[in-house]
C-alpha cells in the first residue's frame, strides 16, 4: 500500500503559497548569509480558501486562483511544511497584487495607425 501524503486545504479566506527562493548570491558572487536575505514577495498560489462571509451570510469568493503570480506583504503569514516542502499560509488581504506577463504593445491599446 502507498504511503498517503499530507494535504493542505486552506480554510476562509486563506490562501497557500509558494514563495519564489531568496536570492543566496549577489550577481558579483558574493554569497548573502541567510539572516541578511530578503525575504521573496513574489509568490505563487497553490490553493485557496473557499472564500468569507459578510454580514449578510453570503460568501464572498477569493480573487486569486491556484497558479496565480501575486505579490505579498514583506511580513506576514505563516509557514508551514507538508511532505517536506515549505509553504506560507497568508490572508487574502495580505496579498497585495497579481502579477502577469503581458505583451508590451498591449500596454499601447489600439493601433492608431
Amino acid at each position: 500500500m502507498a504511503e498517503k501524503l499530507v494535504v493542505a486545504e486552506p480554510l476562509h479566506d486563506y490562501v497557500l503559497v509558494d514563495r519564489q527562493k531568496p536570492q543566496t548570491e549577489t550577481d558579483g558572487g558574493i554569497l548573502i548569509p541567510e539572516s541578511a536575505q530578503e525575504k521573496p514577495i513574489l509568490a505563487t498560489v497553490r490553493a485557496v480558501g473557499p472564500g468569507r462571509f459578510d454580514n449578510k451570510g453570503d460568501l464572498i469568493p477569493m480573487s486569486v486562483v491556484p497558479g496565480d503570480q501575486v505579490v505579498l506583504r514583506k511580513f506576514g503569514g505563516a509557514e508551514i511544511e507538508v511532505n517536506g516542502i515549505g509553504f506560507f499560509i497568508v490572508a487574502e488581504n495580505e496579498i497585495l497584487s497579481k502579477v502577469k506577463m503581458v505583451d508590451p504593445e498591449d500596454l499601447n491599446g489600439p493601433d492608431k495607425g
